[in-house]
């Protein structure tokens, strides 16, 4: 079996506590779950890679993303505010 990673590099993550299985299994279903993550501000990075991500799931590799943004959260750095 493909293993794959996906990184996502974005300091503003839409995607607080994604866990892949809640991508779906359809091309349409897809549609919908990117364009209710798109009006959360999710970077378009981001979405890209989930929709890479389920495309490889498609052809049954097993994925696993990651979100650098999920680790900026346990710094004392605010990725809001400019330094």
């Amino acid at each position: 079996m493909v293993r794959i990673v996906g990184i996502a590099g974005s300091l503003r993550s839409g995607f607080p506590g994604t866990r892949i299985e809640a991508l779906p299994d359809t091309r349409d279903g897809l549609k919908r779950y990117l364009t209710n993550r798109s009006n959360r501000r999710c970077a378009n990075s981001e979405l890209a890679l989930m929709t890479a991500l389920w495309g490889a799931r498609q052809e049954c590799a097993a994925i696993t993303p990651l979100f650098l943004s999920h680790y900026d959260r346990d710094s004392n750095y605010d990725v809001g505010r400019p330094r």
